[in-house]
């Protein structure tokens, strides 16, 4: 099985930053939040819809389709990871398109919302079943903690109820970091629950890492092998 990776944060955090490590050889970015660009200098001469490795998207079912491209065709093969980001930008599409008519077969906001639960909790189901040596990373926005819930944690931020209590999505991802910036503009990773939903395999990181997605699978893989990275 495919593994996944959920990171989640404010808008500025690092998520999409995190990624400048990773080899552009062996990554596809997914492109859900349609901004066109990455935020480091010089990152169009590695990244490109001509170079097949950077793609926008503006819905789950072309996302769903990329990734089954991605993982099953032999001109992937080589991808050894793919980064979903603005996994948040693609569900909401959903509630877009519905509110301009654009998307007919939701009869209403309540079948809306079980409908874009039941495609994204299917996205990751089905990124998670392709092959094992394939990262997926959801990268999304956070949703805080609501300080009148008693036990109310930061978590993933969905469009609805549904994802959250339904589907329970998070649950389905064994790595859950939280990105975050200090008051110097130092960023990071928080790896285990600290007042939200973070979490990582037992001993295979500190509570706060760098925000650097090569160092993140390379630690897991080493993990999974029984190595100290």
């Amino acid at each position: 099985m495919a593994r996944l990776i959920l990171v989640y944060g404010q808008p500025a955090s690092g998520k999409t930053f995190a990624l400048k490590t990773l080899d552009p050889k062996f990554t596809v970015i997914i492109d859900g939040d349609r901004k066109g660009a990455l935020p480091w200098r010089g990152w169009a001469k590695d990244y490109s819809a001509e170079k097949k490795n950077f793609f926008s998207v503006s819905s789950i079912d072309k996302t769903l389709e990329l990734i089954e491209k991605i993982a099953t065709a032999d001109e992937f093969k080589n991808v050894l990871t793919v980064v979903i980001d603005g996994f948040n930008n693609i569900l909401s599409n959903e509630e877009t398109a519905y509110a301009n008519g654009w998307r007919r077969q939701y009869k209403n906001k309540l079948e809306l919302f079980d409908g874009i639960a039941n495609k994204a909790a299917w996205l990751v189901e089905v990124a998670s079943g392709y092959r094992k040596d394939l990262t997926v990373v959801f990268n999304a926005h956070v949703k805080t903690a609501d300080p009148y819930v008693a036990g109310d944690r930061d978590r993933l931020f969905t469009p609805g109820k549904a994802l959250e209590q339904k589907k329970k999505i998070e649950g389905k991802f064994l790595f859950t970091f939280y990105a975050k910036a200090d008051d110097e503009g130092n960023h990071f990773f928080e790896t285990a629950p600290h007042g939200s939903t973070a979490r990582s395999s037992e001993g295979c990181f500190e509570f706060q890492i760098p925000n650097d997605m090569k160092f993140v699978i390379d630690t897991i893989n080493a993990y999974d092998k029984g190595e100290t990275k």
